[in-house]
């Protein structure tokens, strides 16, 4: 064909081909006349008229496959999903030879391709596996043309596909944050908040649920510290602050707070800034506004709320910091006035959702025989807000067990009426989990989508997020005081925490690796500790507590020694039962097998913890590391086991067929100076004893 002829062709179709208000009709005639077979040998061929330019074929058939790529029914042809590698190389400047205006257009019908294919899921698993994601990357971080279009379809990919983006290529990750947070750190106009925004959408869909601390080797974790410790420092506007505290609340989730303290780890200027401001907005976003407008501000809040939460962590975690008496204060100051805008707005939901009738001590009916399907809280719109609301209070009770001590114990019930409401959801939605598989389908997220969920990261499924287990360790807190005790009590949290505690039982037996579930049996075995020691005789005549005994006999001999924590806190759960109950007296409750197979596995636990070396008593290696959570615990179980020795007239002889008692002679009688602690010899001295008191009738 004559250039002129070819050229005049080239040009009327690619004219057409790239009309905006080209129809779906003329599209799929275009289609039916021309298919993928003629386009493929567009790409395949390399001997072209002499009179036309290397790129002319391959260029006719990228304009038609951009035309294709409009039409979803053609997305998924194997011919489209198979010219993946080729669109990276026109996207990486394999056709800049072209001269500037044909490469560009080339370029860009090349996005146009791949934005389509990003839309479905066969697509978007093309380029994650094709390497798409490393070309995109560097074309944004060397400014290649169409960089802004690069930004937006990595921002597609990761809205949806999350992690698994850069499962292929992780080191394309770094190169695009590097020169997206340098963009952020040194531009200086009000394009910087854009940057902030986008690198919010990007993080968000890039960070996993688990925890890492800050790698500030990498430049752009510094880059990201420099720009938010200089805008903490500087005078903005309210929507300004917010994206800074959702970018802070993002680095926080993933790194803890001590990113913000910098590499050297001293920058306490910068940590006081950023929780004061956090405490700052939620006071502004709860204190005297309604629900509506509350709910207006539910990301904001869930960012503010993981910075607290996450500052009460670490100052538990007992981090070193330089920290003057003035600054703690201002800490505590800051994090209490939080906190009382918090309570208040839950009280404010009890009140406008028909629930105020829970504060108050005011008695509330827990449905738990048939857990309820829908607790009444699902009926504001404010669900989301309310639930982080409960995580963050909980955090403090945990900790906090003296300011705001008496609005907490008034929004006790409330508290308890969500939890109650929270259960049934949360195992039907497990139940159906396995059919819940939304990345299978061909749904794309806009960064508009990711922005309204940023910040609410820690907050989970907001239909499903596991209230109770966040108030657990304040209530074991409060169960040990009178007031708070009695108000438990009247509420029926046993019989939820009962049913709770069965319920995390199964996901820990189910999933060994499941830390929530395992550090959630810990707490409510701490709860219900309490309860046996401070009210014997309501725990000796309720059948719930038999219930309970039951269990902790019947799984104490089934959990790994290498959960001693939790092993510890089942044992002593079972021994203050057992010397509770009086289980010789209730034959028929609980079975002799149970019972001794529950003594021996104590026996076991209670003996592997030390060894005997060299006249010197030491706690093993494998407990070394715990020994900070389980001491208490084990001496505690020492005494207890003392006492129902003493109550039981077979275990004795059970005991000293085990062989410990024999052990513990050698072992005293052996140990040399301070082979041995003060406590530890009582503890040992005391079983001696007990076992060498009058003889009683063996079973």
């Amino acid at each position: 064909m004559p250039m002129r002829v070819w050229n005049v062709t080239q040009y009327q179709v690619t004219k057409v081909l790239r009309a905006e208000k080209l129809e779906a009709d003329i599209r799929k005639r275009l289609y039916d006349a021309i298919g993928f077979d003629f386009i493929n040998r567009l790409l395949i061929t390399d001997d072209v008229p002499e009179e036309c330019d290397e790129y002319t074929y391959k260029a006719l058939a990228l304009t038609l496959l951009a035309c294709y790529a409009t039409e979803q029914d053609l997305l998924s042809n194997v011919s489209m999903l198979g010219n993946v590698p080729f669109f990276n190389k026109v996207i990486g400047g394999a056709f800049s030879t072209a001269g500037k205006d044909e490469s560009e257009i080339m370029i860009h019908e090349a996005y146009q391709c791949l934005m389509g294919l990003a839309s479905i899921r066969e697509g978007r698993d093309q380029l994650i596996e094709k390497g798409t994601v490393g070309t995109i990357c560097r074309a944004f971080s060397e400014n290649l043309y169409g960089e802004e279009m690069a930004l937006q379809l990595v921002l597609s990919l990761v809205c949806v596909c999350g992690p698994a983006t850069w499962q292929n290529d992780s080191k394309s990750q770094d190169i695009l944050l590097n020169k997206l947070s340098g963009d952020l750190l040194s531009d200086k106009t009000h394009k910087k908040f854009e940057l902030l925004e986008v690198t919010v959408v990007l993080l968000l869909g890039t960070f996993d649920r688990s925890h890492a601390e800050p790698d500030f080797s990498k430049p752009w974790m510094k880059n990201l510290h420099s720009t938010v410790s200089e805008l903490l420092q500087s005078k903005l506007g309210q929507e300004q602050r917010e994206s800074v505290l959702k970018l802070a609340s993002l680095l926080t989730e993933h790194t803890g707070l001590a990113w913000i303290l910098g590499p050297a780890g001293n920058a306490i200027r910068h940590l006081l800034l950023l929780v004061n401001l956090a405490g700052i907005e939620v006071r502004m976003n709860l204190e005297d506004r309604s629900l509506s407008q509350v709910e207006s501000s539910a990301s904001l809040l869930c960012s503010c709320y993981s910075i607290l939460e996450s500052a009460i962590q670490y100052m538990v975690e007992g981090v070193s910091l330089p920290l003057s008496m003035q600054q703690i204060g201002q800490l505590h100051s800051t994090m209490h006035s939080a906190l009382a805008a918090v309570i208040g707005y839950l009280e404010l939901v009890a009140r406008e959702t028909g629930m105020g009738s829970c504060l108050g001590g005011a008695r509330m009916e827990l449905e738990i025989t048939e857990l309820r399907e829908e607790a009444e809280i699902e009926r504001c719109k404010n669900a989301l807000v309310v639930q982080a609301s409960v995580r963050l209070l909980g955090a403090w009770m945990a900790e906090e067990t003296v300011a705001l001590r008496a609005d907490v114990v008034n929004l006790l019930p409330f508290l308890l009426h969500l939890g109650a409401g929270n259960i049934s959801k949360i195992v039907a939605k497990e139940t159906e989990s396995e059919r819940n598989t939304s990345q299978d389908e061909n749904i794309q997220l806009t960064q508009q989508d990711m922005q309204v969920e940023s910040g609410m990261q820690a907050c989970a499924d907001s239909e499903t997020i596991d209230l109770l287990r966040f108030l657990v360790p304040g209530l074991c807190h409060l169960v040990a005081e009178e007031g708070p005790r009695k108000l438990l009590l009247e509420q029926g949290a046993p019989l939820l925490l009962m049913r709770f505690m069965r319920h995390h039982w199964k996901r820990w037996i189910a999933d060994p690796a499941d830390t929530n579930s395992q550090t959630t049996l810990i707490s409510i075995c701490g709860f219900f500790q309490n309860i046996v020691v401070t009210e014997p005789e309501l725990v000796a005549g309720d059948e719930l507590f038999t219930e309970l005994l039951q269990f902790a006999l019947s799984t104490f001999h089934t959990v790994d020694v290498k959960d001693v924590v939790l092993v510890g806190n089942i044992l002593v759960l079972g021994l203050l039962l057992v010397k509770n109950k009086s289980i010789d007296s209730s034959p028929n409750q609980v079975t002799a097998e149970a019972s001794s197979k529950f003594f021996l596995a104590a026996v076991s636990f209670l003996r592997s913890v030390h060894t005997f070396k060299n006249g010197r008593l030491a706690v093993k290696p494998a407990f070394q590391k715990h020994w900070e959570d389980c001491e208490e615990l084990w001496f505690l179980a020492m005494q207890v086991l003392g006492a129902c020795i003493s109550q039981l007239p077979w275990l004795p002889q059970r005991l000293r067929l085990t062989g410990w008692p024999a052990w513990i002679q050698t072992m005293v009688k052996n140990v040399k100076g301070t082979g041995i602690t003060d406590e530890e010899m009582a503890a040992f001295a005391s079983i001696l004893e007990t076992l060498e008191e009058p003889k009683r009738q063996v079973l």
